[in-house]
């Protein structure tokens, strides 16, 4: 099992973080033919390949998690995924609206001094 496909086969922008690991489930079964829930150091290898192929943001965040890979069940883990996409993807949607809306402020403003200076000239 090679640890560095996943990055091959990114998250989508859009996809759903269950159904990406289902996915990724399901491809590492077939590369390895065995299964890997039950065999504890391939799935800490799954474990720790997904992890390495989510963005820096979700990694950081599930690197902070206690346990993830050691202790928790195939649902934790993907529950525990799950919301940090999640989460990151909100906070990316935030933070597009805010600048949204700085650059929008800018705008206004610089259209106002516009009106003001063709007043005094005019």
């Amino acid at each position: 099992m090679d640890p560095q496909a996943l990055g091959e086969d990114p998250l989508g922008e859009s996809e759903n973080p269950a159904a990406y690991l289902e996915k990724q489930l399901k491809k590492r079964r077939l590369e390895t033919e065995q299964d890997i829930e039950t065999n504890q150091l391939l799935t800490t290898m799954f474990q720790n390949s997904i992890i390495e192929a989510m963005p820096s943001q979700v990694r950081s965040r599930l690197e902070e998690v206690v346990g993830l890979i050691s202790s928790m069940s195939r649902q934790e883990f993907r529950d525990h995924v799950a919301h940090a996409v999640e989460s990151f993807r909100k906070d990316k949607e935030k933070r597009s609206e805010q600048q949204e809306e700085v650059q929008r402020k800018l705008a206004q403003m610089q259209l106002e001094e516009l009106k003001k200076k063709e007043k005094r000239e005019g």
